[in-house]
């Protein structure tokens, strides 16, 4: 099978799923760049983000709105989630990707500037244990933006990359970017992390927001 590239499109649920769910039902075809992906079959797999869950995906036909998953996946656990919950596609088998979460801000304020995200500790970046590249970032907000601009930069050893994901009026509720390997590479020992703007018309300042980056490693130990 062709290799597929697969720019953390963002899909959503078409009907509420349980914790044991193990057909993905959703509200549209998957697609890349407004094209429906390729069929998906064994030994092809791609990771979909579901809230904080990671599901594999390992059956899909090109075109249709349901497939078989592995819930619970890449050591997150399997949760009950509503519809409409949006359902981003994030990597392939081929890829060697990784997504790294946890990176959070609740009761997202205006008026800031370039502030790090908290990993839920004192931390706010991750040390990568091989060399690789960042090629994607999702931020998702639990109240849609009303006003304003909020920008999230992804970051290596603190300082910004260019990959950017921007909540506005054309994206108010989660957006993703993806841009190709070897624009912004990281070595061993390097650090992952994620930083946020806000204009001073950001509104709700009651939306909290969580943020995913995806990165590639080149398999280096």
């Amino acid at each position: 099978m062709a290799r597929q590239r697969y720019n953390l499109v963002t899909n959503a649920l078409s009907v509420a799923h349980s914790d044991s769910v193990t057909t993905l039902s959703l509200a549209t075809a998957l697609q890349q760049g407004g094209v429906n992906i390729s069929t998906i079959a064994s030994p092809d797999y791609a990771i979909l983000r579901l809230d904080d869950e990671l599901v594999i995906l390992t059956a899909y036909t090109a075109s249709a709105t349901t497939g078989t998953i592995t819930r619970g996946a890449l050591g997150t656990v399997a949760a009950t989630h509503e519809i409409n919950t949006a359902v981003t596609l994030v990597g392939d088998k081929d890829e060697q990707a990784c997504v790294l979460d946890g990176w959070f801000q609740d009761n997202v304020t205006a008026s800031q500037t370039a502030v790090a995200l908290s990993l839920g500790n004192s931390r706010t970046e991750i040390p990568m244990p091989a060399p690789g590249h960042v090629v994607g970032v999702v931020v998702y907000t639990n109240a849609a933006r009303a006003a304003g601009t909020l920008t999230v930069d992804v970051t290596i050893n603190g300082t910004v990359t260019g990959l950017q994901a921007i909540l506005n009026g054309s994206s108010t509720t989660t957006t993703a970017t993806r841009q190709a390997q070897n624009t912004d590479k990281y070595t061993i020992g390097q650090r992952i992390g994620v930083k946020i703007t806000t204009d001073s018309g950001w509104l709700p300042t009651t939306a909290d927001i969580d943020v995913a980056v995806l990165v590639v490693s080149d398999g280096a130990a």
